[in-house]
């Protein structure tokens, strides 16, 4: 009995949701990381939103066990969580202009939740005052890291679309989507 459950699809898109996380041991900027290019790619390209929710979560998750777990990490995550969801939304309408939206979208999302974690957070919160002005004061502070958040999200998703349909062209079996019609 053939396995439907690995496809040429799942592989290719598992392999390199992998390899973008690996390169979060490169050294880089504070927040140009792949972390939701991964999300929107996985929730893109995979026809299970639990697998498309798996996939990158098991990955930082992997990768956070070597660079180190933290208290704000439950904003990254749903953050990603989010990001997984939006790209789910386009999967029937990958484009430049819908994969750029959604990479902004995220980006937005990330920077609203992730500073969220970090005021709420004792150790990192301490810093602001837990009132409606310290959360502003806690956001205007995070400015400066959204332009790499931003960036690093258009860069990564452009890297994996484009390499997803660039492959797609040469490998005729990574159209079939995990063997379900959408």
């Amino acid at each position: 009995m053939k396995n439907h459950l690995i496809t040429p699809r799942l592989i290719f898109v598992a392999s390199a949701i992998l390899l973008a996380a690996a390169s979060r041991f490169i050294p880089h900027a504070p927040n140009f990381t792949p972390v939701l290019a991964m999300g929107l790619f996985a929730g893109a390209t995979l026809s299970s939103f639990w697998l498309a929710l798996l996939i990158p979560c098991a990955a930082m998750l992997l990768s956070d066990a070597f660079i180190g777990f933290h208290g704000t990490m439950w904003g990254v995550y749903l953050a990603t969580a989010i990001a997984v969801l939006l790209g789910y939304m386009i999967r029937n309408a990958q484009n430049f202009l819908t994969v750029t939206g959604m990479s902004f979208a995220s980006a937005v999302l990330f920077f609203l939740l992730s500073n969220l974690a970090v005021w709420t957070n004792p150790a990192t919160g301490a810093a602001y005052p837990q009132d409606l002005p310290g959360l502003l004061l806690c956001y205007e502070a995070a400015l400066p890291f959204f332009r790499n958040t931003l960036f690093s999200n258009l860069l990564y998703a452009g890297a994996l679309f484009g390499a997803f349909h660039l492959v797609r062209e040469m490998v005729p079996s990574l159209i079939r989507v995990d063997n379900k019609k959408r």
